[in-house]
């Protein structure tokens, strides 16, 4: 375990834990260092830390990591990036220089914040779970999947790409999706949408593809004709 302490101003990266499994960081501030702020490997947890105007990626986390309760801002690549199940909880990314949150496949994500980033707000591969989460004014699209996810409770709004994408067999629910600069809710094959509302976008509201199931949305102030 690492804890409570300070790494800032360092040539490379702050602190490279990539090789290791297993590993807990918690309550660290790691900032302006030449490469990733925090890395961890396989089954790794980092809690309450802080990256901030790093040359790279902020948080980084091995295969089914967690990382909760943490802040990544002003870094030059990711704000928080995880492979394979990762988890990531209750965390908050923004003004970073590429994507907020960028997950590989089977990622969990929930309560987190992902607001201004340069490149899209939250990224995921397939089969990822994304809750309650609030996704805002980023230069790409604010929610960006994978097939077989599940979307659910989110808020996507003034993003200038689309609001909410997601591959086939998607199951998008009880989500908004609003003022974004492209289309409000997009979703491929077999997909469900359902409790959705999508207002003021700047493509269609709900854009469906072939065996989709949409049901009890609210469109409106769409710019496209198509569910709007």
């Amino acid at each position: 375990m690492v804890r409570n302490g300070t790494i800032r101003n360092w040539g490379a990266h702050g602190l490279d834990a990539s090789l290791v499994s297993n590993c807990r960081l918690t309550d660290l501030r790691v900032a302006s260092n030449a490469g990733k702020g925090i890395s961890v490997g396989a089954n790794g947890s980092i809690e309450t830390c802080g990256a901030t105007g790093n040359g790279d990626n902020g948080i980084q986390a091995g295969a089914n990591s967690t990382v909760r309760n943490c802040q990544a801002a002003q870094n030059a690549d990711a704000g928080v990036s995880t492979d394979t199940g990762g988890n990531i909880i209750d965390c908050a990314v923004q003004g970073n220089q590429q994507d907020g949150i960028d997950c590989a496949a089977d990622a969990r994500i929930s309560g987190c914040i992902a607001r201004q980033n340069a490149g899209r707000g939250i990224v995921t591969g397939d089969r990822a779970l994304l809750a309650n989460c609030a996704v805002e004014s980023n230069q790409g699209r604010g929610v960006s999947s994978g097939a077989g996810v599940a979307i659910h409770g989110t808020h996507s709004a003034n993003n200038s790409g689309g609001g909410v994408f997601a591959g086939a067999a998607a199951d998008v629910s009880d989500c908004q999706a609003t003022g974004n600069g492209g289309t409000g809710i997009s979703v491929g094959d077999g997909s469900t949408v359902a409790g959705c509302s999508s207002q003021g976008n700047g493509g269609d509201g709900i854009l469906v593809t072939t065996e989709c199931k949409v049901a009890g949305n609210n469109t409106h102030g769409n710019t496209s004709v198509l569910f709007s």
